[in-house]
């Protein structure tokens, strides 16, 4: 028992300060910068539920774009069609579509091996991708919009307080905090969930299926639960990306959207458990700079995120652990 207090009170010592950090950062930032904080928070809980799938269950899904398309267009479209605003049945519609959704998608594509596993979790994106296009051309045409529009989402109602009169500032910073709220109850529920028993029989089938199963572990089973799971946090980052931005466009459920998530994970260095958290804020940060810097943003991304998984192999995580390994050292040799 004193060991374990003694690891809780060191792992304090460490996130006290980074949540205080946190919690004061909007007064610190623009208008603009506390979007791409918003967006980096999104994308990590994005990541982190790829990450389940990818780096613990060693299962690649390039269809995630679904889920989060899911978390998005759910409550958009009853926003746009049913006049409701509260950001609570915003967030439970998008939940509720995008986990049955991957009940049903990963229930299919746990049924197979890797490669095939990664194959169909394409497929099934591209069928929510035509269904999602034609939805929004049925329901454009109906209400005498042009198809392909981006549907716009309105500023919500938060436990009953109109957000609608805030300024862009205040808005983002409002949603910051939700969003941040709900990123740290979720990476609480994933740390425990990876440390776990189920935890530990992910990680023994990511390194061999047919010895986990060997062992008496389910592995059809506990790939469908991690799927299930995985989808529940694309879902959800989906459904506060869009109370951010306030507009659904069809890119976010384009399997594009799928490998820019994968990359993100990969290039923060995936079988880990902050990996997926790096990544999203590098890629993010990436992103946005090359776009402000020229029109050639996608080329220019694409050649910057090679060279720095070229440069660092296990990804930033590596580069920090390395950094974190040689100030250890040094304070032992100082001591």
């Amino acid at each position: 028992m004193r060991v374990l207090g003694s690891e809780v009170l060191r792992r304090l010592n460490y996130l006290a300060p980074l949540l205080a950090i946190s919690l004061v950062l909007p007064l610190f930032l623009t208008d603009y910068m506390i979007e791409i904080a918003n967006l980096i928070l999104v994308f990590s809980l994005a990541g982190l539920g790829v990450n389940l799938l990818f780096g613990y269950t060693g299962r690649l899904s390039l269809g995630h774009s679904a889920y989060f398309g899911a978390g998005v267009y759910a409550g958009g479209f009853v926003y746009r069609f049913f006049g409701t605003t509260q950001i609570e049945v915003y967030l439970l519609s998008g939940i509720v579509v995008s986990t049955l959704l991957a009940v049903a998608f990963g229930y299919i594509s746990s049924r197979h091996t890797r490669l095939y596993f990664s194959i169909l979790t394409l497929a099934l994106s591209q069928v929510v991708h035509v269904v999602v296009l034609f939805l929004i051309t049925y329901f454009a045409f109906f209400n005498g919009i042009e198809p392909g529009f981006a549907l716009r989402v309105r500023r919500p109602t938060i436990l009953g307080m109109d957000l609608s009169p805030l300024s862009f500032r205040e808005y983002q910073t409002v949603m910051y905090y939700v969003i941040l709220a709900a990123f740290l109850v979720l990476l609480f529920v994933m740390w425990k969930i990876v440390n776990s028993p189920f935890g530990a029989a992910l990680k023994a089938i990511r390194e061999n299926d047919f010895r986990a199963e060997f062992v008496g572990i389910p592995v059809k089973r506990y790939v469908w639960y991690a799927f299930i799971l995985s989808g529940f946090y694309a879902g959800i980052a989906g459904a506060l990306f869009a109370q951010a931005s306030q507009v659904a466009t069809p890119r976010i459920i384009h399997w594009i959207f799928s490998i820019e998530l994968v990359v993100m994970v990969i290039l923060g260095g995936y079988k880990t458990f902050i990996g997926p958290i790096l990544g999203a804020a590098t890629y993010t940060i990436l992103n946005t700079a090359v776009f402000s810097f020229t029109v050639y943003w996608r080329f220019l991304l694409g050649v910057l995120v090679v060279v720095l998984g070229l440069m660092f192999p296990e990804g930033i995580i590596g580069v920090v652990r390395g950094a974190l390994r040689r100030m250890r050292v040094k304070g032992v040799e100082e001591l």
